[in-house]
């Protein structure tokens, strides 16, 4: 895109426009021919505008003032803005905050095209400028003219900055950024006061930096006073840099400042920009801290609950320190957010204990170490004596607990109870004791507890009482197993309740009427007998107990059911059954727990059949059964069960095989072509037995044939090849229900016959002459369908093809024929047979062909009316030479026919 912008210097009129705005991203071309001398207020803001050059703005007057082009996008190849001045000054002309981009040339070029001319109030702000030769060029005006421009607060990335060479009139280049820190040879035909560079400037002192300090750093400062002052004004960039190996940037927005917080050790900074590095680096220490320890109740009894507590001095994010007391460490004991630690402790021993905070450092605080000690006093204790309501046999829990006191579970005590002394009694850590006691008489019961004291707790002596009073009791009744079949050995048991005793006492179990009144009760009150079961139904068990100076007496009755026994019987069949084959089929029929059953008659059902077999003593039968066809056999096995046994099924099934089969091919040891043979076999199965009335399958070359079987197994085909060479015969049997089928196959080469050829020439009333050919093989065989090529002095007239009788008649009608000799010649290219050639001549004379009115050739001899008058036979052997050469000689005027045979 080209931008133009053409102002006339002229005389003041009405038809040039005050404010001329260019619309965003539309190519504008201005070519306003004005009569005034001072254009003004004309505004291109927020364009994408691109051409070879960018912006073309040819000025024509010397007062053309406030000409702006802000926010646009220009992109120029040659020139990035080009600024044409025919005989005129430019004055009034301002890019800011544009990005100006020449892809071979120079940002801004002002060339002028008449006598001297002046550029004055020129500014270029804000810009962001890329030449690949300069930023600004003034070189192409002409000599003797001034430049008067302000050129600050941009950033020009090109091969030098400005070339003003000869043209300065106090112009201002300061406080731009040139893509480099030294701007040596950059910057042509003007001075500069200052421009910004890329430099890394600490806005405060980095000695002394510690671990999570924030230190400042601005990027981008003036060369002469390292301060940012007037970055804002610069256009939207930013420099890339990283802190310790992190990324970040930086903007006009920030100042192109950026904050750093610093961890441990050293601290690297680097910055780019526009390919300028930069970078600093500075040490950060570790902070130093320690802790306060606080015990919380300065007077401390043993067993006591004390809070340690503390607090860390220049604390910043520590999470945990170590606290040991009295020799016991607690390792990373929480800090919370404020530097503050605590724990609870419970204190174990009396004396002086030692409380010790440690803390190892890392990279950011040093290591500490700060310890404390509070006193620990002896304390008095008694226990408690606690007993639940008892009776005879009961179990007691005799439990106390020491007041306020603390240990470590190896401390003991002793507890009488009946005058029965238990000395070994531990306390644990919080006090607590208790053991289990069996009462064994009613009466009053004496309780004491003594404990000798330690270096923490004096010594004391308590006793309490408690009362045994004569206890009910009763038993349970178990029968084990629960389920019970006829014949079982079952354990009736029980025990009483809360009972306690010497395994002297007795008590009477009733089964089913049958009375044992001595079975012992044992020392828990646990009594039990063994009973095997003889009938089923419902037994009642009834336990009678007389009591005693420390239990009622009592009475308790259940029962249990005797279940019938479940029966089943094994199934044992062979493998590898096939049709025919005698197999025995046998099992054993046994209760549930394995016993035989005898003497039984069950139902043994094979394939729908029904066999009704008795066990032997030994529970076992069997069966001899024989399958008749292939296939899955089921058997059933059923009994009805009786008064001690259950009824039962079982099932299973078994698969007979098909029997394999085979046939030969029987070949005769010669096949000709055209001659019957007989193909034959026998089927067998693989046990070499002949199978009969089976219906096989031939196929020999392609063509099927069904033969059955006889009663012998033999089967048999009588086939007639009717081509030479290499034939395949192809033998298949489908099988049935009884057997498996089979494909075999095999070939034979069938030979090629001999032909002889008879020839006959008959010759007709009309002069016409009809062929009469025989075919025959070595064995005088005719051969049907054979076909002969017939030629007449050398010339093929046609062919005929012989009928059932292996003959062909050829009519040649008497327009074909001349006056004297011919010769016939028989040929055949029949691939099945051998054969030559066959001749046979005759001759006529005078022949009238007027009267012939059939001229036609006939195949078959139908429709041609022939004499019984052969003039000429030739017969054609193997070798193609007929036996007796014949010439007939037909001399037509006498009449005359003669006739010669071989």
């Amino acid at each position: 895109m080209l931008l133009l912008l053409y102002a006339s210097r002229a005389t003041p009129g009405p038809d040039v426009p005050v404010m001329l705005l260019l619309a965003k991203d539309k190519l504008v071309l201005l070519l306003p021919y004005a009569s005034s001398s001072n254009n003004t207020n004309i505004t291109f803001a927020n364009n994408n505008i691109t051409g070879t050059y960018g912006v073309y703005l040819y000025a024509y007057s010397s007062n053309n003032t406030n000409i702006t082009f802000a926010n646009n996008n220009i992109t120029g190849v040659s020139y990035g803005v080009y600024v044409y001045l025919y005989n005129g000054n430019v004055k009034g002309v301002n890019f800011l905050n544009n990005t100006i981009n020449a892809t071979s040339g120079d940002g801004f070029y002002f060339y002028t095209g008449g006598g001297v001319t002046n550029v004055t109030d020129f500014v270029v702000s804000g810009n962001t400028i890329f030449a690949t030769n300069a930023g600004l060029n003034f070189t192409g005006l002409s000599a003797g003219s001034l430049v008067n421009v302000t050129v600050e607060y941009n950033r020009i990335i090109a091969s030098f900055g400005v070339n003003v060479t000869g043209h300065n009139d106090n112009s201002i280049f300061d406080r731009n950024w040139w893509g480099v820190n030294d701007i040596t040879g950059m910057i042509l035909g003007v001075d500069t006061f200052n421009h910004f560079i890329l430099n890394i400037t600490n806005t405060s002192s980095l000695d002394g930096v510690h671990f999570g300090d924030n230190v400042s750093f601005m990027l981008l400062v003036l060369n002469t006073t390292l301060s940012n002052d007037g970055v804002e004004f610069l256009p939207d960039f930013v420099v890339n840099g990283t802190f310790n190996g992190d990324d970040f940037n930086s903007s006009r927005v920030d100042g192109f400042v950026y904050n750093a917080t610093a961890t441990f050790g050293v601290q690297t900074l680097a910055a780019t920009l526009d390919n300028v590095d930069d970078n600093v680096a500075f040490n950060s220490l570790q902070l130093t801290t320690n802790s306060s320890i606080i015990v919380s109740n300065d007077s401390v009894s043993i067993g006591n609950n004390v809070t340690i507590s503390g607090q860390l001095a220049n604390y910043t994010g520590i999470t945990g320190v170590n606290v040991t007391v009295d020799g016991n460490l607690y390792t990373d004991v929480s800090v919370n957010g404020t530097g503050g630690w605590n724990f609870n402790y419970t204190t174990n021993c009396t004396g002086t204990i030692t409380v010790s905070v440690t803390y190892a450092g890392n990279d950011n605080y040093t290591a500490f170490s700060n310890s404390t000690s509070f006193e620990v006093v002896k304390n008095s204790t008694n226990s408690s004596i606690i007993v639940a309501s008892v009776q005879i046999g009961t179990n007691a829990i005799i439990s106390g607990e020491l007041v306020g006191y603390v240990g470590n579970g190896s401390d003991i005590l002793t507890v009488s109870v009946d005058g029965n002394v238990y000395d070994n009694i531990i306390i644990n850590s919080t006090g607590g004791w208790s053991l289990n006691y069996t009462t064994n008489r009613t009466g009053n019961i004496i309780i004491t507890v003594s404990y000798v004291g330690n270096e923490n707790y004096t010594a004391f002596i308590n006793a309490s009482s408690f009362t045994v009073i004569l206890n009910d009791t009763n038993s349970s009744i178990v029968v084990n197993p629960e389920t019970v079949n006829i014949g079982n050995n079952v354990t009736i048991s029980g025990e009483l309740v809360g009972y306690v005793g010497n395994g002297s006492d007795i008590l009477t179990v009733s089964v089913d009427d049958n009375v044992y009144n001595d079975v012992t009760i044992n020392s828990t009150g646990g009594w039990s007998l063994n009973y095997t079961t003889n009938r089923t139904g419902n037994i009642t068990v009834s336990v009678n107990y007389a009591g005693n100076e420390n239990y009622t007496a009592f009475n308790n009755a259940t029962s249990f059911l005797v279940a019938k026994n479940g029966v089943n019987s094994s199934i044992n069949i062979p493998s590898n059954i096939k049709v025919g084959d005698s197999i025995i089929i046998d099992g054993v029929l046994a209760d549930e727990n394995g016993n035989p059953i005898a003497n039984t008659t069950i139902t043994v059902i094979i394939d729908g059949e029904n066999f009704n077999v008795t066990t032997a003593d030994n529970g076992s039968w069997n069966i001899n059964y024989t399958p008749t066809h292939a296939g899955d056999f089921n058997i059933n096995v059923t009994w009805e069960g009786n008064d001690n046994y259950t009824s039962f099924t079982n099932n299973t099934n078994f698969n007979v095989n098909k029997l394999a089969t085979y046939s030969s091919i029987d070949l005769s040891a010669d096949f000709r072509i055209g001659k019957t043979t007989v193909i034959s076999g026998v089927l067998l199965d693989e046990e070499d037995n002949t199978i009969a009335d089976s219906e096989l399958e031939i196929t020999i070359d392609g063509k099927k044939h069904l033969v059955k079987t006889n009663s012998n197994g033999y089967w048999y085909l009588t086939y007639k090849p009717e081509k030479t060479g290499k034939t395949t015969v192809v033998l298949n049997f489908n099988g049935d229900t009884k057997y498996l089928g089979f494909t075999n196959s095999t070939s034979f080469d069938v030979k090629k016959g001999e032909t002889f050829t008879n020839v006959t020439v008959n010759e007709n009333k009309n002069g016409s002459v009809d062929l009469i050919v025989k075919v025959v093989d070595e064995d005088g065989d005719t051969i049907p369908d054979y076909k002969v090529n017939l030629e007449l002095d050398g010339k093929y007239i046609g062919s005929v093809i012989t009928d059932s009788d292996g003959v062909g008649i050829f009519h040649i009608p008497n327009s074909k024929l001349t006056s004297g000799k011919h010769k016939i010649t028989v040929s055949s290219d029949n691939e099945n047979y051998f054969s030559n050639l066959a001749f046979a001549e005759f001759e006529t004379k005078n022949n009238n062909n007027t009267n012939n009115t059939n001229n036609t050739n006939s195949t078959n001899g139908n429709g041609n009316k022939t004499s019984d008058n052969p003039v000429a036979i030739a017969t054609m052997k193997k070798t193609g030479i007929p036996i007796i050469a014949i010439i007939l000689v037909l001399i037509s005027i006498f009449g005359i026919s003669l006739r010669r045979k071989q």
